[in-house]
């Protein structure tokens, strides 16, 4: 197996001891600004209750739990080692009353219909492939007049890394617009953050309606 193609396969789904000691490591420093402004543009309110789909190394779980003092958080992800590291982390912290982990698949949500306010999605949307169907599933679990944020890197960023190249979908914002609106959601942000810069990232994100 190549490097590239381990690093792929790493990034799809953490595993081993590689998974939990370095790749943890890795996604929080590579995500944590985007993970922020992502966060400041869903607008969680206090009280909200949010799900987190693939939080990889925690940050994102950790930083919802702070910004919802009166609410809840609920992380997804199909790696089991992310969702052991996470746990963890989530142990040690001020939030861990108020916040659930499982390991579960985008395409098959393990939650009941209406059941989240504000739904994040950074860095793993390249990896589902139906993104049609993940957002219809998303709807599915998302309270009317809820929102949901996907985060991803430009598909002509990706293009220049070797991983890229194994499993990886590549999106723009007009595609994921698109898949937003055929599930039912009106788009209210699609926003190119930090363009120019060598990471930037696209944020789209949707809101259901009130029925």
């Amino acid at each position: 197996m190549t490097l590239s193609r381990f690093m792929a396969d790493q990034l799809r789904k953490p595993s081993g001891w590689f998974g939990s000691a370095v790749m943890t490591r890795m996604l929080g420093i590579a995500s944590r600004r985007v993970i922020r402004v992502t966060i400041d543009l869903l607008r969680p309110d206090p009280e909200d209750a949010v799900l987190d789909i693939g939080f990889g190394g925690g940050d994102s779980v950790l930083l919802l739990g702070q910004r919802t003092p009166r609410g809840s958080v609920t992380g997804v992800d199909f790696s089991p080692e992310m969702v052991a590291e996470t746990a963890r982390r989530v142990g040690k912290a001020p939030v861990r009353s108020r916040v659930r982990l499982c390991v579960g698949d985008a395409s098959n949500l393990p939650f009941q219909p209406k059941s989240f306010d504000r739904i994040l999605a950074v860095n793993t949307a390249y990896f589902w492939p139906d993104l049609t169907g993940v957002f219809t599933e998303v709807g599915r679990v998302m309270k009317p007049r809820g929102r949901f944020a996907v985060a991803i890197r430009p598909a002509s960023q990706l293009r220049k890394v070797p991983y890229a190249k194994h499993g990886f979908n590549l999106y723009g914002a007009d595609q994921l617009t698109t898949a937003m609106e055929a599930c039912g959601m009106r788009v209210v942000l699609a926003d190119h953050v930090d363009e120019g810069r060598r990471l930037s990232q696209i944020v789209v994100i949707g809101e259901r309606g009130a029925a």
